[in-house]
């Protein structure tokens, strides 16, 4: 759900934090749209509710920006003005759709879990929303949306995926429940880790197996949950 950092020329982190007790900082540029108004979104949304089909269905090499227009009804000049190409609509999209599964998750998951806990609950929400989203693997299938995503990095930065895991690290390390880690580079190994696994690797094995087996999610759990906590753990 996320790229790795270092595919962009965003590398450098500002002086901005995602996460305050994180200390997790974004690149200097913020001038992203994940944080966007009410009305270009309700735009965009009516855009979006037409392609996830078509994306799902047909694909992404197959799908059209005429496809698109049309499922929408609305015009190329309408879809022009809101997104760069079909690559900046593709991942605005997932990005929309993986938005809303976070906030709806964090408003369910209990308060006083622990970080352990809640850190454990993120990566099994990871991994249901890519199960249930079977097209962010065209992420890694497309160097078109490589780049459009190198260039969303900024956005990113800002996206809730990045800003929850940023809390629940941060939350960790001040409670003592993980160690002293770097939580910048920790979040990012989670989740360049997380899209390695589950969107990359069946890809390229040919084996869809790896996101639905229980006993390939747990492992990947134990190893990040083991990594924060630098000893064995129960939970």
């Amino acid at each position: 759900m996320a790229a790795e950092k270092e595919m962009d020329q965003h590398d450098t982190p500002g002086t901005g934090a995602i996460s305050s007790e994180a200390g997790i900082g974004p690149p200097g540029n913020n001038s992203g749209t994940l944080g966007k108004d009410p009305d270009t979104e309700a735009r965009r949304q009516r855009f979006y509710q037409a392609a996830e089909p078509l994306f799902t269905r047909f694909g992404y090499r197959k799908t059209t920006v005429e496809d698109i227009c049309h499922a929408a009804g609305a015009s190329k000049r309408s879809f022009y003005d809101l997104f760069h190409d079909k690559a900046d609509l593709f991942l605005h999209m997932m990005f929309a759709i993986s938005e809303k599964e976070v906030l709806r998750w964090k408003e369910k998951l209990p308060a006083e879990l622990s970080p352990t806990r809640k850190l454990d609950s993120f990566i099994e929400l990871y991994v249901s929303h890519i199960a249930s989203h079977p097209i962010w693997r065209d992420t890694f299938n497309n160097p078109d949306v490589l780049r459009a995503m190198g260039a969303m990095m900024g956005e990113i930065y800002f996206s809730p995926i990045v800003l929850t895991l940023g809390e629940i690290l941060g939350a960790g390390i001040k409670s003592g429940d993980f160690r002293g880690i770097d939580p910048e580079k920790t979040l990012w190994i989670i989740l360049s880790l997380l899209d390695s696994v589950f969107l990359l690797a069946p890809e390229l094995y040919r084996d869809q197996d790896w996101i639905t087996s229980r006993a390939m999610v747990d492992e990947v759990k134990s190893f990040i949950l083991n990594g924060v906590h630098g000893v064995n753990h129960e939970n």
